[in-house]
């Protein structure tokens, strides 16, 4: 996959993410669960381009790794 399809992917998930959330908080009236959503798909995202990418195995996966553990950290420290 080319990094404009890459690019545009990682946009598309996000984008549907933040508008479920989005509808979410419309009806909880709690705008918190939409920086834990930003978070966690930041990470995910992260992962996601490790795994789909290409050049050096290890940089992508050390890559993939920090920016995983990271939104998803934090993440979890905003849901709390």
């Amino acid at each position: 996959m080319t990094l404009l399809l890459h690019l545009l992917a990682g946009w598309l998930v996000a984008a549907v993410i933040m508008t479920a959330l989005w509808f979410v908080q419309r009806r909880s009236g709690n705008a918190g669960i939409v920086d834990v959503g930003w978070a966690a798909s930041i990470g995910s995202l992260a992962v996601l381009g490790a795994l789909a990418g290409q050049g050096d195995p290890v940089a992508r996966w050390a890559a993939g790794l920090m920016g995983g553990v990271w939104g998803w950290r934090l993440a979890l420290h905003i849901h709390r």
